[in-house]
């Protein structure tokens, strides 16, 4: 991280030769080489990440793990060098990995980017994500989305709360023990 900090152009290469070992086991501070990395190079390493550590399936988990806590990490401190939009991007391809899903889907509620409902509810039926706590997540998605004021000037979000409580509507009917476990400890912002 602090390479990416003070670092210079000429310390691209050795970040990236660094990010592109395919290692099989854990490699401590990878995450913060990438936040490092994404600092000084901005969307076009984050294309970079995406190739080698996000669409990659052979990629381990602890690298893919470790990559979206460098989007996080951009998210929160990046200082606007990579648009939100395109960290959404990113985070997006990680729905994919249904070991991730749960976390994906967390920080994608955070971010507010609701383009993926369709697709979340395609997933809380899917086999690959038959897992609790990635229904608790999808659920949680959709309370927070079925919040968003109908206020949107652009008209966008006038659809997402309508959808978001169509669909919990229909959870509350086929898997209602699921929705109350979810709720339990949903506390949305205000």
């Amino acid at each position: 991280l602090l390479l990416g900090l003070c670092g210079q152009e000429s310390d691209i290469q050795f970040m990236e030769a660094k990010i592109r070992v395919q290692a099989r086991e854990i490699r401590m501070g990878i995450g913060g080489l990438m936040s490092g990395y994404l600092l000084l190079t901005g969307s076009a390493g984050l294309d970079k990440i995406d190739e080698t550590k996000f669409k990659d399936k052979t990629a381990a988990f602890s690298e893919t793990f470790a990559g979206m806590q460098a989007l996080s990490f951009m998210w929160t401190f990046g200082a606007d060098q990579i648009e939100k939009r395109r960290l959404n991007q990113s985070m997006r391809l990680l729905l994919e990995r249904p070991e991730l899903a749960d976390l994906v889907i967390a920080n994608l509620a955070r971010w507010e980017d609701w383009t993926v409902m369709d697709r979340l509810a395609e997933l809380y039926a899917a086999e690959d994500y038959d897992v609790r706590s990635i229904k608790k997540a999808i659920i949680r998605y959709f309370l927070r989305a079925s919040l968003v004021p109908p206020t949107n000037a652009s008209g966008t979000d006038l659809e997402t709360s309508r959808k978001a409580k169509a669909f919990l509507e229909l959870l509350r009917l086929t898997d209602p023990k699921t929705v109350q476990s979810a709720e339990r400890f949903f506390h949305p912002r205000r």
